[in-house]
């Protein structure tokens, strides 16, 4: 289940230009990195595949979640603007 806090988050994000959403998208993934080499570092947890975390993002994806067809344009309208760099 969703936590009412991450459901307020949610509608935030809705409220931000797509430069912002994409700044806050660089800036968890990049956090999410910085963890993941800690957690590597310390070997605290089994590793986690590619497979894994593939599946994790599909599972993800099947769920329903309020935004989450304005968040997959947005995503498609970035993979295009980075294939014409």
């Amino acid at each position: 289940m969703i936590s009412p806090q991450l459901l307020e988050i949610e509608k935030s994000i809705n409220n931000l230009s797509l430069v912002e959403k994409l700044w806050l998208l660089e800036n968890i993934a990049r956090k999410i990195r910085e963890g993941d080499s800690e957690i590597n570092q310390k070997e605290s947890i089994q590793e986690i595949t590619l497979e894994d975390k593939l599946n994790q993002m599909k599972e993800f994806l099947a769920t329903p979640w309020e935004g989450k067809e304005e968040f997959l344009e947005i995503m498609t309208e970035v993979d295009m603007e980075l294939s014409y760099i």
